[in-house]
């Protein structure tokens, strides 16, 4: 596939990405770093903090992947994909993730109704701390020890 631009959403999707880029090894490259934060106790109030975003150029017939192995409140991708739209509108947006979970993917599937999500599982509740149940654990932890 010509003209994909893969979205690395910091630390975790690192191993992730490049899995991606041995499939698509002509792709461009973006980072984008975002922390997740709490304003008050409860899934309903994680939101997404975008603290650094670099991302190529993006043209009406490219794919965008966006790499970020775990889908669970849906405000990381929700905050990367209006960087995304920001920077350019791409022929399709996709996210690939490993677990993904309901709550996250109602949030992000509303709003983004022509985004694709490959995932291999979906888990179908988030505990109190907006983590994936059963889940992973920390994904960057996992891999980075």
């Amino acid at each position: 596939m010509d003209h994909v631009i893969i979205v690395n959403v910091l630390r975790a999707a690192m191993p992730l990405v490049e899995g991606l880029l041995k499939v698509f090894p002509l792709a461009r490259q973006g980072v984008m770093a975002i922390q997740r934060t709490e304003d008050r106790p409860g899934v309903e109030n994680i939101r997404a903090v975008r603290y650094f975003n670099k991302l190529p150029a993006i043209h009406p017939e490219d794919t965008a992947i966006i790499a970020d192995p775990m889908l669970a409140t849906g405000s990381t991708i929700l905050e990367t994909l209006k960087e995304i739209e920001r920077t350019g509108r791409p022929k399709r947006t996709l996210i690939a993730s490993v677990i993904s979970c309901d709550y996250g993917i109602e949030r992000v599937f509303p709003n983004s109704q022509s985004v694709e999500l490959y995932t291999l599982v979906v888990d179908h509740e988030l505990n109190d701390k907006a983590y994936i149940v059963p889940g992973l654990g920390d994904a960057g932890d996992r891999s980075f020890g």
